[in-house]
């Protein structure tokens, strides 16, 4: 996993996968409603394997918390 951050989502990936990653989760670092999003290749996105993904902050709350086994009053 790794936040949404500066770099273009393509790239983030791209980094995931040459660092051995399986999988790119994306998580969005804002506010912002990702329904309303478009995501498109940067144009650099050729050649990328793994499968990827973005998701909201709030859905990472919720991934951590069921992975951490943490109550949702532990989260922050």
């Amino acid at each position: 996993m790794a936040k949404r951050g500066e770099c273009s989502f393509v790239t983030k990936v791209r980094n995931m996968e040459e660092s051995g990653f399986a999988l790119g989760i994306i998580v969005e670092d804002s506010e912002v409603d990702i329904d309303s999003l478009i995501m498109s290749d940067d144009g650099t996105g050729d050649g990328i394997t793994i499968p990827s993904v973005l998701i909201s902050k709030k859905d990472w709350s919720i991934l951590i918390t069921g992975l951490l086994g943490l109550k949702e009053e532990e989260r922050s």
